[in-house]
């Protein structure tokens, strides 16, 4: 890898998801994910709601945060599980009466149906312009980051950010 994620601290990571709370609320949760669980951008769209298979979940129980994708199991590291398990209230909460599509995607479009991958990645396109554009000093790492290395902030950001906090540091399940 080229440009060296993990110089960003897991402050300025939960900086951003909580950023994207307020820009891209749609999608927050899988940047999340993308973050703490290392998943693909293709892997986004696929989740579905626990209580209707399918796809991939995100199951919350006993203490245990899963996230399945067809056979594989991932389970979020003990000290983001608690944010996930939040985010992920949050956002059932926000597509609660948004959702029309009977496969109960986690992730919708405008019109209430499954998000595609191209359109998740578009959301990610404009949240990293929101990025660029916001005076919001907590921010600063990340942006400083991204304008030093000449990244954008693209799908492959947090998923590459996972993957060298589980290297470098061991934080892995």
């Amino acid at each position: 890898m080229s440009n060296k994620a993990k110089a960003i601290s897991p402050d300025a990571i939960k900086n951003l998801i909580t950023f994207s709370q307020q820009k891209v609320p749609d999608v927050s949760l899988g940047l999340a994910l993308q973050a703490y669980a290392g998943l693909r951008c293709s892997e986004i769209p696929d989740l579905n709601s626990a209580n209707h298979p399918g796809g991939g979940s995100i199951i919350t129980k006993n203490s245990v945060v899963t996230v399945s994708i067809g056979l594989k199991q991932i389970l979020i590291p003990d000290e983001f599980k608690n944010y996930i398990t939040a985010l992920y209230k949050e956002h059932m909460e926000y597509i609660k009466n948004k959702n029309v599509d009977n496969r109960h995607p986690l992730f919708i479009n405008s019109n209430g149906t499954k998000l595609s991958t191209d359109g998740y990645m578009r959301r990610i396109k404009q949240f990293g312009d929101y990025i660029l554009d916001s005076n919001d000093d907590s921010l600063l790492e990340a942006k400083s980051y991204l304008l030093k290395t000449g990244n954008k902030f693209t799908g492959d950001f947090l998923r590459q950010w996972y993957c060298e906090n589980v290297l470098y540091n061991g934080n892995h399940n």
